[in-house]
């Protein structure tokens, strides 16, 4: 449904649902963050940040930092410093995010460097919540709460039910960037309820 009507809206709601990321770290986050929080802001989602030939992208993690020195102005305060980390993404994603960027963004870069400095989701975490609100909405899904989060549940249902091994909690945790394995244990609760049915509607009528 997405892909028919709107390539940027199908490949949004394609790396929502396939990477497990949250709204944040796709789109970024504010500037006034390093004021009012002292963090430094999420970038959101690059050109630069995909390595197509390893099948990686490098993704900054909101609950991921360090904290460092930093000169504001006159002044020079700690601040929060971001970490970048590489985690593996489905050829599948890649592929399409590739056509993305030869179609839609690189004919608006001046430069190389411009291109890959450019970001794939230029909106703010709002625009993304409308754009996912509208399409469940074309879908005929009904009684959802937190919509967004929703693609990174499913997405960890969905690797479980998948799974066939132990070490693959381990993997989720990884892809997930969860802090501690417990957390994603949670996920476990989930595998027969009508939560994953829900998203695995949402998903079938995404790619229509």
């Amino acid at each position: 449904m997405a892909k028919q009507k709107n390539f940027r809206d199908y490949c949004l709601l394609l790396t929502l649902a396939l990477t497990g990321r949250r709204v944040s770290e796709v789109v970024g986050t504010s500037v006034w963050e390093i004021e009012k929080y002292k963090k430094e802001p999420l970038h959101g989602l690059r050109v630069c940040d995909i390595d197509f030939a390893n099948g990686v992208i490098n993704w900054q993690i909101e609950k991921k930092f360090r904290k460092v020195k930093r000169k504001v102005g006159n002044e020079t305060i700690e601040v929060i410093e971001r970490v970048e980390v590489p985690i593996k993404a489905p050829k599948i994603l890649l592929d399409t995010l590739k056509e993305y960027i030869e179609r839609y963004i690189k004919p608006n870069c001046p430069n190389e460097k411009a291109l890959q400095y450019s970001k794939l989701f230029p909106m703010t975490r709002f625009r993304v919540h409308q754009i996912v609100k509208k399409y469940v909405k074309l879908a005929g899904i009904k009684g959802r709460k937190r919509l967004v989060h929703a693609f990174r549940h499913g997405f960890a249902i969905g690797y479980l039910k998948k799974s066939s091994k132990p070490e693959d909690l381990l993997e989720l945790k990884e892809q997930l960037q969860h802090s501690s394995v417990i957390i994603t244990e949670n996920y476990l609760r989930f595998l027969e309820t009508r939560g994953s049915k829900i998203l695995d509607e949402f998903a079938n009528e995404m790619v229509r």
